[in-house]
């Protein structure tokens, strides 16, 4: 779902926004492990997993323009960001993820934290500009 979404209460916005995020990780995950393109994948989450019924469940609409900004943002920034993931997973010489938080948010290490940083450079550069 893309567009104006005026009629929708707050509450459901930040759920389809939520749901994006979910959605972008996931293709994000596809990306890596199949090596398949970013366009690729965008079309087949926006026509096969949006809002699709899995083993009953009717998984939410995403917000389109939300999930293609994170998803694209994500594949532009990936070598800031994996330097980053790199660096906070090294820091005190452990690789321990489960160990790890971030230093942000206080999330544990690992793809929420990852989304996070995308979203704080996003800010800084919007502020900076």
């Amino acid at each position: 779902m893309s567009g104006n979404h005026s009629n929708l209460s707050g509450n459901q916005r930040r759920k389809m926004r939520s749901a994006s995020r979910l959605y972008a990780v996931q293709a994000l995950f596809q990306m890596e492990h199949s090596s398949q393109s970013i366009d690729l994948v965008r079309v087949e989450f926006l026509n096969f997993r949006f809002g699709e019924t899995y083993e009953g469940a009717q998984m939410l609409d995403g917000d389109v323009d939300h999930f293609t900004q994170v998803l694209e943002g994500a594949v532009k920034d990936q070598a800031d960001i994996d330097q980053q993931t790199d660096r906070a997973l090294v820091a005190n010489g452990r690789w321990a993820a489960s160990t790890q938080h971030c230093a942000h948010c206080s999330a544990p290490l690992g793809v929420s934290c990852v989304i996070h940083l995308y979203h704080q450079r996003s800010r800084s550069k919007n502020t900076s500009t």
